[in-house]
């Protein structure tokens, strides 16, 4: 498998970038980039936390790690301690042979596919069964299992992706970042147009699914029209 170091130089050490194949529960081919920090090379007996960080409307799984900034602000925040050494997969939620869609208001349908039958049946146990993480198989025990150590994070559609796992798939993750965008479970918009119905019902299933504890933490930048 090709890797691609993100540190300047030939130093062994540098964390790295690699490209994942994997297939749904309906055998079609899927993608997602991995990004592995210096520490997993470094230690190389350690286990991982895993981010799933998913991208917003018409970009792609490789839109956030082929951002050379993006990519030396996981480096130097590992690096300083201001984050801890982690794996972050970025994955899609469009087809492999769909084209982003003419308005992001579309693209709820890819997402509810990528939610409840891809995420924890095919991406999951590619990634965790590949790499040091916690997780000790694929099975989907095993996942639920290691949920204290794996974060689910979306900016935009990507938040919108990110609320709809918290509440639809909460006992595989404990932590979640969703960014600039509410939940849909009721319509689109949802946290703008009935923000009450929203809040109902992503207790509801937060209770019905009697997790251990979990952490959201919500942001949208100032100058951001959502």
């Amino acid at each position: 498998m090709p890797v691609d170091n993100v540190n300047q130089g030939p130093t062994a050490t540098a964390s790295r970038l690699v490209p994942l194949s994997y297939r749904n529960e309906q055998q079609q081919p899927r993608h997602a980039l991995i990004y592995l920090p210096a520490a997993y090379f470094q230690l190389p007996s350690q286990q991982f936390n895993v981010t799933y960080l998913m991208h917003g409307w018409s970009m792609n799984e490789t839109t956030f790690l082929h951002d050379a900034a993006f990519r030396r602000m996981l480096d130097q925040g590992m690096a300083t301690g201001e984050l801890l050494p982690q794996i972050v997969v970025t994955p899609t939620y469009y087809p492999t042979t769909g084209e982003p869609t003419g308005s992001w208001e579309n693209d709820g349908d890819y997402i509810i596919d990528f939610v409840q039958a891809e995420l924890c049946q095919s991406l999951l146990p590619a990634v965790e069964t590949a790499y040091r993480t916690y997780a000790a198989g694929g099975r989907a025990q095993d996942l639920i299992d290691s949920r204290q150590h794996r974060a689910f994070a979306g900016f935009s559609m990507g938040a919108i992706t990110t609320w709809s796992v918290l509440e639809q798939r909460l006992a595989y993750f404990a932590y979640f970042a969703p960014m600039a965008g509410d939940s849909w479970t009721i319509t689109n918009d949802g946290g703008l147009l009935q923000p009450d119905l929203t809040a109902k019902q992503l207790i509801a299933a937060v209770k019905d699914s009697q997790p251990a504890p979990f952490h959201i933490e919500a942001t949208v930048g100032s100058q951001d029209g959502t």
